[in-house]
Formats: structure tokens, C-alpha cells, sequence
């Protein structure tokens, strides 16, 4: 193998040198240095796909590794082991072929199944499973595959950026890339999404929800007709929740990472605000929630938020002082200036009916707002409807308390959230997702804008040969 590198990296050194002494030279001189860049990015890549290679094929021969590949072998069932080739896609998009361990059911155990290859068939491709391989693409290719897919606005512009960086690429290829590393994510979403050991226990700690917008695309078998598509193309309304830290003086941590996940309509009948609650409270649970020093629970006025908010944090041993419920303050105003609008007042006199209103908001004085407006009103009930939002919340208006305790008074983060995470990608009048897609989707593209994409890298390949960490005193020489 030393020979082997030694020979490559000689081979190197004189293509490089020679290229020096022609054409990345008199590229820098003739001032086109984006295509010295390209070429001499270029020989690098060639120069990996190369190494990598080599290192590939040569830790086949080792017999540590053939030994893990017996012991894997044995956990998932599987009794004949056998060499045999197979290919890879590296980080650059390069295939190769190496020699690796096979391992199958033995002739007996399979007869009259149908022949299945992959983790849960007849067989599969141990080193593939033990390096954290999907889909025959090492962790570095799928990772930034997959991290294109869920940023870029569609699968063809990443095909674009691939290309442009040189790296192999294929339309399907990347698709289903991305939905199966989704997938594989997805069904160990809490697992994979924390740190290890994360706890927000003796911090302060906010929580908001909202929805998002997405347009799904969902068979319909009772359209026959030739001149009708056979789906249906509803807007979907993907719930999506915030978890965060605040600092002292009450702003979002800056060191903290946040948690976003979010849930959609699942066609089982269950409430997706039910399926939303369940699931932050499966994250709460897993972070300790009841051992926070203090939790606000902020959103708009929904009222499938705030019938399930304290409910669920009370479910979890948070006590009740801890507690701080708080609708946005933004919303509430905007409240406020609808009201405004109904008014038969000169413009002049709204303006300064709309400023004393708004301080009485700001102060949290949301009784004296509510005598002021019903005074306004005489008698309209237009306008006396529209009390009853501040009549329901009343006691989640209190944004001078919030202020002294040094709390916010904005659901800004979740709408944020719900704009960067959901919006900008999926929500198209032109695009339509399968919903067992576009869910997975979006829970990659939550994790990459919470920070925490290479937490779930690395949390995924553990988790492709966890039957591994079962039994370390197996492995050990």
C-alpha cells in the first residue's frame, strides 16, 4: 500500500509540476484565474478519488475489519460469508469498485423466499453498513446531496451545483438519495436531532408553534376520466414547533442550538395539532423540560395551540409557577388596528384612539383596552365580536410582567422559523409533494437551519451499526 501511495503522490507532484510550467502558469498570466482554479481543483479531486481508493481496497485485506464483518454477520442472521465486489460512491461523485464482505442466509434458511438483498432481505454488504454507507454512497456524498436537496428550491438546480463543483451527480440518483436518507432520519427524528446528553435542565427555556404552507399531491381514485389527472393537489398546512434557550436579558441564546421539528396531516385520522403536541412532547420528555428554571409558551391566538399548551407541560412535571403563557404580542395588535379600521372616526382621531389603545396593550392593561373598545363600539356587533379574542386571553396578555421578568413578548422565532424551514422550499403553487416525503424533507431542512446537521450525520451512521455498540467486548482483540 506505501508503494502504492508513494507512486500516486509521485505521479501527482509531476503532473502538477508540469502543468506549472505550462498551462496553470500562463492561465494566472493571462488573468484567467477561475479556470486555473478549476483545473488545479480539478487534479485534487483526482488525486483523492485515488487515495481513497487505495485505502478502500487495502483495509479489505484487514482482518480486525473481517472480524467485525463475521460479528455483524451473526447479529443480523446472516450464516455465509463471502468475498465479493462491490460499488461506491465517494464524497466527489466518484464510483469505484472494492472488494468487500457479503454476507448471506445460508441456502436452507432462504428456500422459497424471494431473494432480497439489503439490510432486511437475504444479504447485504457488510462494510457498506459498518462505514454508515445508503444506498451504496459514503456519508460525505449523501450528506452534502441531501444537504442540496433540502436547501436549493428544486432536485434540477442541485444537479446544476454538483456538476458545477465536479462532482458526479444524476437526477433520480440524488432524489431518492435524499428521501432515503430522510426516511432513515426520520424514524429516529428525537434520537437523532439532540446532542448527546442534551439537556435544557436549570435554563430558561421557549416554546412556539405555528403552521406553515405546502401544496401535497394525493391519489384519487375516484376521478376516471381520461381528461382528469387522478390526484388531487390540497394545500397542506405543516405544524412546526420552536425550542429554544434565553439568554438572562431574554434574548434567544446565541450558544444554544435550537429545535425545530413539525408534523403534517398523516391520513390516520389523528389531528395534526394532536400529532404536534405529541411529538414536542416526546422532545420536552427527552430534554428534561420539568427541570427548567422557567418555560414560555408564546404563538398567535389559535385556538389549537393554547388548548393543549399548559396541558402538555403540566403532563410533564412542569410546575405551574414555572409556567408563562403569552400570545404575540404583534398579533394582539394587529387585533387592535382591525378594530380600528370598523371605527366611524376621522383619520385623525383613529390615529390617536390607535396610540392610547396600543399603550394600554403594551402595559398589559388589557381590562381598561377592553372597556375603552366596548365604550367605542356602542353597541356594534362587529366590533364587540372582535372582544372576545382579548376576553379569551386576557390572562396571556400580560406583556409588562413579561418585560420585568425579562421574557419576550414575539413569537418571532417560530415565524421565522416557519418562513426559512417551510415556505421558502415547499411552499409553491407550481409544486407538489407526496406527503411521505415532503415531511421527511422538511425535517432535514430544519435540522440543517438549526445547526445541527453533522449531529445527525454522525448520529445516523451509529445508528446504521448499532447492533455493533451492543456488544463492544466482541470487537476488542
Amino acid at each position: 500500500m506505501q508503494t502504492l501511495l508513494l507512486n500516486i503522490i509521485e505521479e501527482f507532484k509531476n503532473d502538477l509540476l508540469n502543468e506549472l510550467n505550462s498551462d496553470l502558469v500562463s492561465l494566472l498570466i493571462s488573468g484567467n484565474i477561475y479556470e486555473f482554479e478549476n483545473k488545479l481543483h480539478q487534479h485534487c479531486i483526482d488525486l483523492y478519488n485515488q487515495i481513497a481508493t487505495v485505502l478502500l481496497i487495502h483495509v479489505f485485506e484487514s482482518e480486525e475489519l473481517k472480524k467485525k464483518a463475521q460479528i455483524i454477520g451473526q447479529k443480523k442472521g446472516l450464516t455465509e460469508l463471502r468475498k465479493s465486489e462491490v460499488t461506491l460512491q465517494l464524497k466527489t461523485g466518484f464510483i469505484i469498485r472494492i472488494p468487500s464482505w457479503y454476507a448471506a442466509k445460508s441456502k436452507s434458511k432462504r428456500k422459497g423466499k424471494k431473494k432480497k438483498s439489503g439490510p432486511n432481505g437475504n444479504g447485504c454488504h457488510l462494510f457498506l453498513e459498518y462505514w454508515g454507507c445508503i444506498n451504496k454512497a459514503t456519508p460525505g456524498y449523501y450528506s452534502y446531496v441531501t444537504m442540496l436537496c433540502v436547501l436549493c428550491p428544486s432536485f434540477d438546480i442541485v444537479l446544476q451545483i454538483l456538476k458545477d463543483q465536479n462532482i458526479q451527480a444524476e437526477y433520480k440518483r440524488i432524489q431518492n438519495l435524499a428521501y432515503e436518507v430522510g426516511e432513515k432520519c426520520f424514524s429516529n427524528r428525537i434520537q437523532i436531532s439532540l446532542k448527546h446528553n442534551e439537556s435544557v435542565a436549570g435554563k430558561r427555556v421557549i416554546i412556539s408553534v405555528d403552521g406553515g404552507r405546502t401544496r401535497t399531491r394525493e391519489e384519487n381514485p375516484d376521478k376516471e376520466s381520461s381528461n382528469q389527472k387522478k390526484y388531487d393537489t390540497p394545500w397542506r398546512e405543516p405544524k412546526l414547533f420552536v425550542i429554544h434557550i434565553l439568554d438572562s436579558d431574554g434574548s434567544t441564546s446565541k450558544t444554544e442550538l435550537p429545535i425545530y421539528d413539525a408534523v403534517i396531516d398523516d391520513g390516520n385520522g389523528k389531528k395534526p395539532a394532536d400529532s404536534c403536541f405529541e411529538l414536542l412532547s416526546d422532545y420536552l420528555k427527552k430534554l428534561k423540560i420539568d427541570k427548567a428554571t422557567e418555560v414560555l409558551f408564546i404563538a398567535d391566538g389559535a385556538d389549537w395551540i393554547w388548548n393543549r399548551a399548559q396541558s402538555t407541560l403540566l403532563n410533564l412535571g412542569v410546575s405551574e409557577e414555572k409556567i408563562y403563557e403569552a400570545v404575540d404580542y404583534y398579533h394582539a395588535l394587529e387585533h387592535v388596528s382591525d378594530i380600528m379600521s370598523k371605527l366611524h372616526k376621522s383619520n385623525k382621531k383613529k390615529t390617536e384612539l390607535f396610540k392610547e389603545l396600543k399603550k394600554l396593550l403594551w402595559e398589559g392593561k388589557v381590562e381598561q383596552l377592553i372597556s375603552k373598545i366596548t365604550e367605542l363600539a356602542k353597541g356594534r356587533k362587529v366590533i364587540l365580536d372582535k372582544l372576545s379574542y382579548f376576553q379569551n386571553h386576557i390572562n396571556r396578555m400580560n406583556y409588562e410582567q413579561l418585560r420585568q421578568n425579562k421574557l419576550p413578548c414575539g413569537s418571532g422565532i417560530v415565524e421565522s422559523a416557519i418562513r426559512r424551514v417551510i415556505n421558502l422550499r415547499f411552499k409553491s403553487p407550481s409544486s407538489f409533494w407526496k406527503k411521505e416525503n415532503v415531511i421527511k424533507l422538511i425535517f432535514l431542512r430544519a435540522i440543517f437551519l438549526a445547526g445541527r446537521w453533522n449531529i445527525m450525520i454522525n448520529k445516523l451512521i451509529k445508528l446504521n451499526h448499532k447492533y455493533l455498540q451492543m456488544n463492544l467486548k466482541l470487537l476488542s482483540p
